[in-house]
């Protein structure tokens, strides 16, 4: 399957398989078309269908986190949902909405085991307690 760069996000979650291997890496990305989770081969471009995630994924941020694959879905003020996603079938494993919704947050990743938002430096004024850039994300949806 051939899929146009612009399709897929320009996050991507990566995972990999060994670390002597400079070719052994699945990358997880979501097209945008048609909100199906896909593996990008590093080594060829070759980009695989895994599954459709079964909801609009078109502002969502990937990142892996001890060999579980989170997503942030971004739609604020709408919502903010933390899902959970499983990489065989494309299925949420778990989801939360991030209660209150957060105003500016951009990026969803990781610091070691520990899931990470990224954020507009104005978030400061709203929550004083949070650096200005970085929150810790908790899986039942608040950050500290």
């Amino acid at each position: 399957m051939r899929v146009s760069p612009c399709a897929c996000l320009v996050v991507c979650a990566f995972f990999g398989i060994g670390a002597a291997s400079a070719t052994a890496t699945i990358v997880y990305s979501i097209e945008k078309q048609n909100d199906d989770l896909v593996t990008i081969n590093t080594e060829n471009g070759q980009v695989s269908v895994v599954a459709s995630l079964g909801f609009n994924a078109d502002n969502i941020d990937l990142t892996r986190v001890n060999g579980k694959l989170y997503g942030l879905d971004i739609h604020y003020p709408v919502s903010q949902t933390l899902y959970e996603i499983n990489t065989t079938n494309g299925s949420v494993i778990s989801s939360v909405s991030l209660n209150p919704a957060y105003p500016d947050i951009e990026a969803l990743s990781h610091v070691g085991g520990q899931l990470v938002v990224g954020y507009h430096a104005t978030f400061a004024a709203y929550s004083p307690h949070l650096t200005a850039s970085i929150g810790d994300l908790a899986l039942d949806g608040t950050i500290s």
